[in-house]
């Protein structure tokens, strides 16, 4: 049975994970004058709203993009998680990542969802989220959704 405190620990864990997707690092590694101002490659501080309904704060924190199109995620108690992003059109992206957790003792599964619009200079994102929630048979528990906005950071000279 899901307990109110595990559904805050998996909505708490998936908003860790929406917001390392929106930190983005370039092929060598390093964010750096070369990163490409029109994709999401370089890194980013994200904050993720869930909707009025779930009734959770916004919360911000990095994650990472590549600049080859995976996601690779760290959330809540080094829970880990992978996946794709790619240009769909013109400015607008589309990331999709799962992964897995322990919350009050049970192993779930989650999926989520993002198509974001990056701002003609590069620097700001933002677009809707949705985070489904699984058992590990598969069966569909709950869908969390929000918005993500993200700020590109840069090293400070």
């Amino acid at each position: 049975m899901i307990t109110k405190r595990w559904l805050v620990l998996a909505i708490v864990s998936a908003l860790l994970v929406i917001a390392f997707i929106s930190l983005g690092i370039t092929q060598s590694g390093l964010a750096g004058s070369d990163q490409d101002a029109h994709s999401l490659a370089g890194a980013w501080m994200t904050t993720a709203t869930l909707d009025p309904e779930f009734e959770t704060p916004p919360f911000t924190t990095p994650g990472v993009f590549t600049r080859d199109g995976l996601v690779i995620n760290s959330g809540v108690g080094g829970t880990v998680s992978m996946g794709v992003w790619e240009r769909i059109y013109g400015n607008r992206f589309a990331a999709m990542f799962a992964g897995s957790e322990l919350a009050d003792g049970t192993s779930i599964l989650f999926e989520i969802n993002a198509t974001v619009d990056l701002s003609q200079d590069g620097e700001q994102f933002a677009g809707p989220f949705t985070n489904d929630i699984y058992d590990t048979e598969g069966n569909l528990l709950f869908t969390v959704t929000g918005t993500v906005h993200g700020e590109r950071m840069h090293l400070d000279n």
